[in-house]
């Protein structure tokens, strides 16, 4: 994953794999800090792995915030209260 950015990751591949880091990096902070030590001495896949959640995360942001605003828009008042 670290060197490939997931290039063949499936969605759900991706999703298992933030899952997992997030929850060792707050659960198991030790064993998180002794993986990245171990693994990462330099920092320089930690540094693309946070470039790839930016840019994955962002992407997902932008598409979130587009069907919002079209939920919003489309989306009746609820009963008993005024549109502005």
């Amino acid at each position: 994953m670290l060197l490939t950015e997931c290039a063949k990751c499936s969605v759900q591949m991706q999703r298992n794999i933030e899952h997992m880091v997030h929850v060792l990096q707050k659960e198991y902070p030790l064993e998180w800090s002794m993986l990245v030590k171990h693994y990462d001495p330099t920092g320089s896949y930690q540094k693309r792995y946070t470039q790839y959640l930016l840019q994955v995360h962002g992407e997902m942001d932008q598409e979130q915030q587009a069907s919002s605003a079209a939920a919003t828009v489309s989306s009746p008042a609820p009963k008993g209260t005024k549109k502005a």
